[in-house]
């Protein structure tokens, strides 16, 4: 209950909750009997975390008040509650972004959640291929390059950047994803006051958009940078 939280971008409502619990679980104890919702314990839970628990916003979503409780959280999965050698949180990421490409695909909170989650995968392909959908906003995504980079961390900078120079992406993907940075997260940076991050990704966008023109020298889409 508390990763889930922990994990979250901007908290879960309680349906929500009952969705990825059992996933969540399967993550931090594998091998277990699989976890069912029991709303008796989670007015326990909810006791348990007090003040420290809030419900925000239009959709009532459970959040932590306090951001460094968020962090202690975290930090502990990556260390203590460690279910195997490798970090969790990874794939705890990719099971909460497959509930919500799934169960929870109309959910008012996945609109909110869907990126952020999708770039906790560390996952390069599976990003890719969601940033390219028609859909794929970049306005989040602006929002958590600038949060990163005023606390001078670059791991969605970096995975960004590696998604731009990745060679295995498609045609179509090449085409769609440079056209997104430089059209539409350059715009967003400057909104958000990101003007440093703009450089590094528009040489990285454009070189991707060299490459795409070089393979399709005919193509109008490739030439329209």
């Amino acid at each position: 209950f508390a990763a889930l939280l922990a994990l979250s971008r901007y908290g879960w409502r309680e349906e929500d909750l009952q969705v990825l619990l059992a996933p969540g679980a399967a993550v931090l104890f594998p091998g277990q009997p699989p976890v069912a919702w029991d709303a008796l314990h989670f007015a326990a839970f909810r006791r348990f975390f007090r003040a420290h628990m809030v419900a925000r916003g239009e959709f009532q979503q459970f959040d932590f008040a306090h951001a460094n409780l968020r962090v202690a959280i975290r930090r502990q999965l990556q260390t203590e509650w460690r279910p195997t050698a490798a970090d969790p949180l990874p794939a705890l990421h990719t099971a909460i972004a497959d509930c919500l490409e799934s169960t929870l695909h109309d959910a008012p909170v996945r609109p909110d959640e869907m990126m952020f989650q999708t770039l906790g995968t560390r996952d390069l392909p599976r990003f890719t291929r969601y940033y390219a959908q028609p859909t794929s906003g970049s306005g989040k995504l602006a929002e958590f390059l600038v949060e990163e980079n005023s606390s001078s961390r670059h791991e969605i900078l970096d995975f960004l950047l590696s998604a731009l120079s990745d060679e295995t992406l498609s045609e179509s993907e090449q085409a769609v994803i440079g056209k997104k940075v430089i059209f539409e997260l350059y715009k967003d940076l400057s909104a958000h006051d990101g003007w440093a991050l703009q450089l590094p990704l528009l040489e990285a966008a454009l070189a991707l958009k060299s490459r795409d023109l070089a393979q399709n020298p005919q193509s109008a889409e490739s030439a329209h940078c």
